[in-house]
């Protein structure tokens, strides 16, 4: 989803290879044609499906608290990727060189917004932790109201894109040259990091790390402490109903938090699942040398990208899986317009 992952320049991805083989000509072709179309369709699914956790949320009441609210800034930052950042990057699919038509302002704005939603999405999982571990583990403390989410969200993005800007300032469009037919060199504009040659190892390392920590192994840590304590908690509260007769009210709240605890942990897992391995992936190509034949760097690059992509989508399915208000309207919404 690093948008400069994709443009990064380097000698391998600018050269145009005049002598290649009949196999390689049908390959790039194959891709060129595969990538955007798995690609649009996911992110359609994507973007209409998070389109829709929005307006039920909002739409309905019940739904009105700290959790679905922080979900819904979770599906913002997916329809604001699925329109300002996949657009760009399903195009470079089929312009295939990589290079960069839209121009320097949709350069910083557009691939900037690649570690932007990555961020938002890492730290509105904390947030909804946070609610978890203290409805459970403290919960003769109000709960979190609504509002307080909106000014969570607030934060998330304000601090966000303060953190973004300076990486913003350094990208820009750039010429290179990628081939020379008789005699004369073809350029061709790409977005880049624009940064001197001095400083841009150190810049690209230090950046590529603070990424990660901040998006995954930062949120990981606190997600796994929030779901230590509250296992330890419903554990406790397990052998408390043993030992003593509980209610059919009981009973009902219990399986109300472990159906709340196993939507939490499925949205975390299908998170850093489907994000966790390209950025790993970044990490191992930016700071060892792999030599892996272009055809299968195109392919395990495609596929851990387009696993990204899926993280908004899957969503869908989690909260229509696990929360029975919100699959209570989706099956209202589909049998109305079945009806129609």
């Amino acid at each position: 989803m690093l948008g400069n992952s994709s443009i990064t320049v380097s000698d391998s991805q600018l050269a145009i290879n005049a002598t290649a083989t009949t196999n390689d000509r049908v390959f790039v072709e194959f891709m060129t044609i595969v990538r955007p179309v798995i690609s649009s369709c996911i992110v359609l699914i994507s973007l209409i499906g998070n389109f829709l956790i929005c307006i039920i949320v909002k739409r309905t009441k019940i739904l009105h608290n700290f959790t679905n609210y922080m979900l819904v800034n979770y599906s913002v930052a997916a329809i604001v990727a699925a329109l300002f950042f996949y657009p760009f990057r399903i195009t470079l699919y089929f312009l295939d060189s990589g290079y960069w038509p839209f121009g320097s302002i949709w350069c910083k704005l557009s691939i900037s917004l690649a570690p932007i939603t990555v961020i938002v999405y890492s730290q509105s999982l904390i947030c909804i932790s946070y609610a978890r571990f203290r409805a459970i583990c403290c919960p003769l403390k109000p709960s979190l109201k609504p509002k307080l989410a909106i000014l969570s969200s607030l934060t998330i993005w304000l601090i966000t894109l303060l953190l973004t800007i300076p990486y913003m300032l350094i990208l820009d469009v750039q010429e290179f040259n990628i081939s020379k037919i008789e005699g004369k060199i073809i350029t061709r504009p790409f977005c880049t990091r624009s940064i001197q040659p001095k400083y841009k190892l150190f810049i690209n390392d230090s950046y590529t790390i603070a990424l990660v920590l901040l998006a995954f192994v930062m949120p990981l840590l606190l997600i796994i402490l929030a779901n230590t304590l509250i296992y330890s908690e419903l554990r406790r509260l397990a052998l408390h109903h043993h030992k003593n007769s509980i209610t059919s009210m009981d009973k009902e709240t219990d399986i109300a938090k472990n159906r709340l605890i196993a939507e939490l942990n499925t949205i975390v897992g299908v998170f850093f699942f489907t994000q966790m391995p390209y950025y790993s992936y970044l990490l191992i190509t930016q700071f060892s040398e792999i030599t892996i034949l272009r055809r299968w760097s195109e392919i395990i690059r495609f596929t851990l990208t387009a696993t990204t992509y899926t993280t908004p989508a899957l969503n869908v399915v989690i909260y229509t899986y696990f929360n029975p208000h919100f699959r209570k309207v989706v099956f209202t919404l589909f049998q109305r317009f079945s009806r129609k």
